[in-house]
């Protein structure tokens, strides 16, 4: 009733019986203008309650309820509105007339209200089928439709369907219901359809629905096959009333099953099915179009996806968030973080200026675009607010998805029993669901997971699993990387993590994504430190730590800083050690990523390192003595980066460093420290 404010919540007992005391001490008019009142809803103008208690009396009967205290005057300067001191009083006042009374006061009321209002008290007066009502309930409800308005066309379609007459028409309202609540995703809400919508008519319509139906409840398979059905009959029965576009519609669930699947055919034939299509109505096109900017997407044409995504940027309103929130998450898997970012924010902003929850996907990827900007605070709120939401609206599909992201912040947090829980529930939804996607991204979480904890048993096995289940050509959907070539690294199968890598490396130089170069670089690095070839390691390390500056991954740079740190530490080198380490437990507490940071710290105090950063300048490089100096005489970056004739984001990373190393965070601080004690 909250959610869906479709009713009110009784009175506590003790309220009820005051409130009924005091109506006693009403004359007949007072009595019903009250009542009325409290059926017709508040605030309320006066000549709408007059209209409606049908008192003579009415100028008494109001005073005598404001004198009980049982409806509250308009405030000086307001224009004339009615309201009762408080929602519990009217609620105490409705339930305690019977239900014939209420219908005739919402018959009156239904006739003196227009619009919406008007319908609504006009369903209330209902006592069977009306199909007048159901008419104009079903155009209300189309229009809502129209205007992207999913969950406020449920309802209407919903009711029109109760008050309909057996027959066709009552039947066609039911699938319009059922759909409406799933593009809300409403899951729970269709489902309490799902008995009627079992005796529907056994034609395409209905396999559309029970189809949409059984692959938001997880039944991927029963889904598919309703869907393929739909499909095949609709090439050969035309049934009077069913969508012109019906054939699109089911295209665009069987592209979002192909996707589930990682089935490239089947994303590339269905969403082009479903865009030629040409629905008319725009929520329609806008599934359809999104389900081919994704499919393109994750077959590798990120740049082909975008320039589709660009071409279709839709007006500011909410028939289109599909196509946004489909552009965000291309942009990104392509690199473009603040691309990503400002599309996810805009696709949850548009909802609910709408009056829509947001999609759950917009701000689970919102999350994960936080975290892969450094953003750790920011993602865990987005992707929990996602997990939580799914699972109150029964959208059980998406959960293996949804956890597997909130499981990857909460691990980055180092927040463990809070990651395990959504990585329990990933695994378990994953199973269920049965598709490649969902158990990708459980298996790929996981692994995560396991890394940051140190157990390179469940590393390994989550990297087995995820290469299993996912048959990847665009490298940059996952935060993983290279992850079965780095488990073999922590397990010191190195040839054999030499063949993982080189193999992910075809794939990311294939597709020119460099979040991937700088993964592939990090494991290279990793591989060449247990082969004791530090020299090609710290070239390996440096190019993935000025990769993810450039692409400003913050979370990446001290991961590759850290595991850069703890190569040198077992290769003997400890001042190189503690330098790349000091920089990485810098970087990563910054962010907030106790988990990593907690582990350079640890990784420092064995070499006696504690504390704060250190102030040794010892420590400093050669390389970066000199960036050190020719800043403390006052040159820009770039007039340093020409000098010693290297890029600026090469000064900008030694400069890192030594703040790390010097424990301080500005240019005049460095100034100040290098004039005391050069």
């Amino acid at each position: 009733a909250i959610e869906r404010g479709d009713g009110l919540l009784p009175a506590p007992t003790e309220l009820a019986d005051v409130v009924g005391q005091r109506l006693l001490k009403c004359g007949p008019a007072g009595c019903e203008v009250v009542k009325a009142a409290a059926v017709l809803g508040t605030p309320c103008l006066p000549g709408d309650l007059k209209a409606v208690s049908a008192v003579e009396d009415f100028g008494n009967g109001l005073e005598e309820a404001f004198a009980a205290g049982l409806l509250r005057e308009p405030l000086e300067g307001q224009s004339g509105w009615v309201d009762f001191p408080h929602p519990m009083v009217r609620s105490a006042v409705f339930f305690s007339l019977s239900p014939t009374r209420r219908r005739e006061l919402h018959a009156r009321a239904g006739l003196v209200l227009s619009g919406r209002a008007g319908l609504a008290h006009r369903v209330s007066a209902a006592y069977g089928p009306e199909p007048a009502l159901a008419s104009e309930l079903q155009k209300m409800a189309e229009a809502d439709m129209a205007a992207g308005r999913f969950t406020m066309a449920g309802q209407g379609f919903r009711t029109s369907f109760r008050l309909s007459e057996p027959g066709r028409q009552r039947s066609q309202r039911l699938l319009m219901a059922s759909e409406a609540l799933l593009l809300a995703g409403d899951v729970t809400g269709a489902g309490e359809l799902s008995a009627e919508l079992e005796s529907a008519p056994d034609e395409p319509w209905a396999d559309y629905v029970k189809g949409y139906m059984a692959l938001l409840e997880a039944r991927v398979m029963e889904a598919q096959a309703l869907l393929t059905r739909g499909w095949a009959r609709l090439q050969h029965d035309v049934t009077p009333g069913e969508p012109e576009d019906l054939g699109a519609r089911i295209s665009a669930l069987l592209a979002v099953v192909a996707i589930l699947d990682v089935d490239y055919a089947g994303m590339a034939r269905f969403a082009e099915r479903a865009v030629q299509g040409g629905s008319s109505a725009g929520w329609a096109r806008s599934v359809a179009w999104s389900s081919k900017i994704i499919g393109l997407a994750i077959s590798g044409r990120g740049p082909e996806a975008l320039r589709l995504a660009k071409n279709l940027d839709a007006p500011e309103g909410t028939g289109e968030l599909d196509v946004l929130v489909a552009r965000g998450i291309a942009r990104l898997w392509t690199d473009d973080l603040q691309g990503a970012h400002t599309d996810l924010r805009r696709a949850i902003g548009r909802a609910k200026a709408g009056g829509q929850m947001p999609a759950v996907h917009a701000l689970a990827f919102l999350g994960e675009a936080c975290q892969r900007l450094g953003r750790l605070d920011d993602a865990v709120v987005h992707t929990e607010l996602a997990v939580q939401q799914a699972t109150e609206d029964g959208r059980v599909l998406d959960l293996p998805v949804l956890c597997s992201l909130a499981a990857q912040a909460r691990t980055a947090k180092g927040d463990w029993a809070e990651a395990a829980n959504h990585l329990y529930v990933a695994s378990d939804w994953a199973e269920v669901v049965g598709t490649s996607l969902a158990r990708a991204y459980a298996q790929g979480a996981r692994a995560l997971w396991a890394e940051a904890r140190g157990d390179a048993a469940a590393f390994h096995d989550a990297a087995e699993q995820f290469e299993d289940a996912y048959d990847q050509r665009e490298p940059g959907t996952h935060l993983v990387g290279p992850v079965l070539g780095r488990s073999l690294v922590a397990l010191g199968r190195l040839d054999e993590a030499a063949i993982a890598i080189e193999r992910f490396e075809g794939l990311a130089l294939a597709s020119g994504r460099r979040s991937a170069r700088m993964a592939v670089a990090g494991a290279k690095g990793q591989l060449a430190a247990d082969r004791g070839d530090l020299f090609t390691a710290s070239a390996l390390f440096q190019e993935a730590v000025q990769i993810g500056q450039e692409l400003g991954m913050p979370l990446a740079t001290g991961l590759n800083l850290l595991a850069f740190g703890q190569s040198l530490l077992r290769g003997g080198k400890r001042n190189a050690a503690v330098r790349e380490l000091l920089a990485a437990r810098k970087v990563l507490e910054d962010i907030g990523a106790r988990a990593y940071a907690d582990k350079a710290a640890g990784l420092l105090a064995e070499v006696g390192v504690t504390g704060g950063p250190t102030g040794e300048t010892g420590l400093l490089t050669p390389t970066e003595g000199a960036v050190a100096r020719l800043v403390g005489q006052g040159l820009s970056n770039a007039e340093v980066a020409q000098k010693m004739m290297v890029s600026e984001k090469t000064v900008e990373y030694h400069l890192t460093s030594i703040y790390a190393k010097l424990g301080i965070t500005s240019r005049r601080q460095l100034l100040a420290r290098l004039g005391a004690d050069d």
